[in-house]
């Protein structure tokens, strides 16, 4: 099971961020805050603010899926398992949470809190990431600030954790929930009873945006006055950090994804979006000209959600990019899962790949 990241979630922790300002920092973590362990990639490494990429033109005879199921349903984010895309939106008033399993007729919908920000999957359960909401009064709303675990099938609430601070993103590996905040804010709970596991402040500044795989944990956040994205690598055991390397950009919009290395789509300080190829012993290559990116997945190959909902595929070894498909008009979300792809628009769009 692999997912995406999305795209008004970022923007929404951002204003988070701007309103609360300093005071809304998470608290000190019951752990010992380490250090970054910082790896310089080297200088001709494209990592240079500003430094041109690479221009890739698309394969117009390369059309990467074909669009086999429209739902309408607005959704925030999504996260796909085989044949069912649980998602997570909004009214405006409350939120609410769903399942879509291919081929039924509509969604089955259960109330989440006001601001649902993320929604992950697990074998046994799904777990629904409820942010703050953008307006007074902010303290002691119900089912805020919280991780919570649903059942599968009815998407009733089984049990549910706080999380400190201002929550934003959520990914499900190997029996543990991992968490991301602002402020370099990272958490991790027990899948089966959302436990507290371990709790960590890294480097930082931006919202922490999370990926799993090739045996790790991956966290990117930034630092805006910098000009500059980090890229944590954490133990999946422990959560600890093990290296943090640097990649160009405005270090705030930024998306990451890991398959064979770990992509990152950065948004630079002169307004271009780069692709940065980054190996998992940390040599960054140099960059790629894409359009802007709404969300990453890794699956097979790299899939690009531009935020104009255009699906676009690049070849993880080659880098050969597809011809692009169209699915709607505002890009939020994309998620993988062996030959199905499911992305968040204006409606849920499923696709078939051709492999």
């Amino acid at each position: 099971m692999i997912t995406g990241r999305r795209n008004l979630r970022l923007v929404v922790s951002l204003a988070f961020a701007a309103l609360v300002g300093a005071s809304c920092a998470p608290p000190a973590p019951s752990e010992t805050s380490l250090p970054s362990i910082i790896s310089s990639p080297p200088a001709s490494s494209g990592t240079s603010a500003g430094s041109p990429g690479i221009s890739l033109e698309p394969d117009a005879s390369a059309v990467p899926a074909d669009v086999v199921a429209r739902v309408p349903v607005s959704a925030l984010a999504l996260a796909v398992d085989r044949d069912d895309v649980w998602y997570v939106r909004g009214d405006g008033v409350e939120g609410f949470v769903g399942r879509v399993t291919a081929g039924a007729d509509r969604p089955i919908e259960a109330r989440a809190g006001p601001t649902p920000v993320d929604v992950a999957v697990g074998p046994n359960a799904a777990y629904v990431l409820e942010g703050v909401p953008d307006y007074a009064p902010r303290q002691a709303l119900p089912r805020t600030a919280a991780i919570e675990r649903l059942d599968l099938q009815s998407l009733r609430v089984l049990g549910h954790a706080p999380v400190p601070g201002l929550p934003v993103d959520a990914v499900f590996d190997r029996g543990r929930v991992w968490v991301g905040g602002v402020r370099g804010y990272v958490a991790a709970f027990d899948g089966a009873t959302l436990s507290p596991l371990s709790k960590w402040q890294l480097s930082g500044r931006g919202p922490s945006l999370l990926a799993v795989g090739a045996g790790g944990v991956w966290v990117l956040n930034g630092d805006s006055e910098d000009g500059v994205f980090l890229i944590h690598r954490l133990d999946p055991a422990s959560g600890r950090e093990v290296s943090t390397w640097r990649v160009a950009g405005d270090g705030t919009t930024g998306r990451i994804a890991v398959g064979r290395s770990v992509w990152v789509a950065a948004v630079q300080t002169t307004g271009e979006s780069r692709l940065y190829p980054v190996s998992l012993e940390g040599v960054v290559a140099e960059p790629v000209d894409i359009p802007p990116a709404s969300a990453l997945a890794a699956g097979g190959s790299l899939w690009l959600l531009t935020t104009e909902a255009g699906v676009v595929t690049i070849d993880e070894a080659t880098l050969a990019r597809s011809a692009t498909v169209r699915v709607g008009g505002v890009g939020q979300d994309i998620g993988v899962t062996g030959s199905q792809v499911w992305v968040a628009s204006e409606d849920l769009v499923g696709l078939t790949t051709r492999r």
